[in-house]
C-alpha cells in the first residue's frame, strides 16, 4: 500500500466559501469602494479594495503601462447588457503592465442571469446547473498580446473563476517576474455540454499559455475542475516552459486535462503533490489525463513525485466520461504520465 493513499482522502470538494470577494478575512459584507458599471482604467501604486467592476476593467492601457497594481476583494463580471459573449473581444481584464495582483477575487458571469453563485454538480440538459452559452464569458485575464495585452508579474490568489470560455490567457512570465496562480478555484466553465453546437461554441481552458517561452510560472494548490473540450492547465505550443512548478493542485475534467509543453522542448519542470480526480467527467473524447510528459527525457531535469489519482467510491469504468468515473480501486494509487481514462493507477512512484 503506497504511503500516500491517505493523502487523496483528506482532499475534500472545494467550497465557495473559501474563495473569491466573500473569503476575503476582511470581507466588510458588501462593496464598500463602490460599482463600476462602465470601462474601468487602473491606475499604477494603487490598491482597489471591495468593487463590483460590471463594465470591463483595463490596467493601463496600450499607450501607458500600469505597474504595482493590487485588487482585493473585488467581483469582476460579465456585462449584463450583452447577451451572448462567444465574441471573442470580450473580456473581464485587459492587463498592460507588470507586477498586478488579484487576491480574494471573483470572475464571474453577469449577476442579472445568475445572482447565486453556481457550485454543484452540473448536469446536461438541466439549464439550472450550468453557465449558458450565452450567458456566459470568453476570457476572465488577458495578457498574451491579444487586444495589445501585456504582463511581465502576476500574482493570483484565492480568487474563484467560473462561467468562463478561458479563465486567463497570458504569455510573458520569467524567472525573474514569473506569473503565479496559487489558492484558486476554477469551475463551472461557459457551455460545458456543447449545448450551442455552433462554430462559436467556446474552447474552454483554464489557464492558457499558447506558444510557450513561458519561464518559472508557478501553478499551486489550486482546484481545476470543468467540463470542457481542451486543457484545464494548457501549456501548449513549440516553445519551452522552463523552471515552472505545477505542486499540489487538484485536477479533474476537460479532455486532456493537462498539457506541458507538448513539443517537449522543456527543462526542469516541476510537477509534483497533484491529485488527478474523476469527479467531473470529460465533454469530448477520451484518452489520457496528460498530453505528453517528453520534458521528462533523460538530461532535462524536470522532475515528477508524489502525483497521485482520487477515484469516488462507486465509480466505474463504464462511467465514463459521465461524472465521477472510473475504478475505485485507482484512489490514493501513483498517477504515472503515461496512466490512461482505462487503466491506471500504480503501487510506487513515477521514478522517470
Amino acid at each position: 500500500m503506497p504511503a500516500v493513499r491517505s493523502r487523496a482522502r483528506l482532499l475534500r470538494a472545494p467550497a465557495a466559501a473559501g474563495y473569491g470577494h466573500t473569503a476575503d478575512p476582511l470581507w466588510p459584507g458588501s462593496f464598500t469602494g463602490g460599482t463600476h458599471t462602465g470601462n474601468f482604467v487602473a491606475a499604477s501604486n494603487t490598491t482597489y479594495s471591495y468593487r463590483d467592476f460590471q463594465g470591463g476593467t483595463d490596467v493601463g492601457s496600450t499607450g501607458s503601462h500600469a505597474s504595482n497594481v493590487t485588487f482585493r476583494g473585488c467581483r469582476f463580471q460579465q456585462s449584463a447588457n450583452v447577451s451572448n459573449q462567444g465574441n471573442n473581444s470580450v473580456a473581464l481584464v485587459l492587463l498592460y503592465g507588470s507586477n498586478v495582483t488579484f487576491q480574494y477575487c471573483t470572475f464571474q458571469p453577469s449577476t442579472a442571469n445568475y445572482p447565486a453563485e453556481l457550485t454543484g454538480e452540473e448536469l446536461s440538459g438541466s439549464t439550472a446547473t450550468y453557465v449558458e452559452y450565452g450567458k456566459g464569458y470568453q476570457y476572465a485575464i488577458v495578457g498574451d498580446g491579444g487586444f495589445n495585452t501585456t504582463i511581465t508579474k502576476l500574482t493570483v490568489d484565492r480568487c474563484d473563476f467560473w462561467g468562463f470560455g478561458n479563465a486567463m490567457q497570458l504569455a510573458g512570465s520569467t524567472v525573474a517576474n514569473p506569473h503565479v496562480v496559487q489558492n484558486s478555484w476554477f469551475h463551472h466553465g461557459a457551455d460545458p455540454f456543447v449545448v450551442n453546437q455552433t462554430a462559436n461554441q467556446f474552447h474552454n481552458d483554464c489557464w492558457l499559455v499558447n506558444d510557450g517561452n513561458y519561464h518559472g510560472a508557478q501553478c499551486l494548490n489550486n482546484v481545476m475542475e470543468i467540463w470542457g473540450n481542451t486543457n484545464l492547465l494548457a501549456w501548449q505550443g513549440a516553445g519551452a516552459y522552463n523552471d515552472s512548478v505545477v505542486t499540489g493542485n487538484r485536477f479533474s475534467g476537460d479532455q486532456q486535462s493537462i498539457s506541458l509543453s507538448a513539443s517537449g522542448t522543456s527543462q526542469r519542470i516541476t510537477f509534483t503533490d497533484n491529485v488527478f480526480s474523476t469527479r467531473i467527467g470529460r465533454s469530448v473524447g477520451s484518452g489520457t489525463p496528460l498530453r505528453d510528459w517528453a520534458v521528462s527525457d533523460s538530461g532535462t531535469g524536470s522532475l515528477w513525485r508524489r502525483n497521485t489519482w482520487l477515484v469516488a467510491a462507486g465509480a466505474s469504468t463504464g462511467n465514463y466520461p459521465g461524472a465521477n468515473w472510473g475504478n475505485a480501486a485507482w484512489n490514493g494509487l501513483y498517477w504515472w504520465p503515461s496512466d490512461t481514462d482505462s487503466g491506471s493507477g500504480h503501487a510506487s512512484d513515477y521514478t522517470g
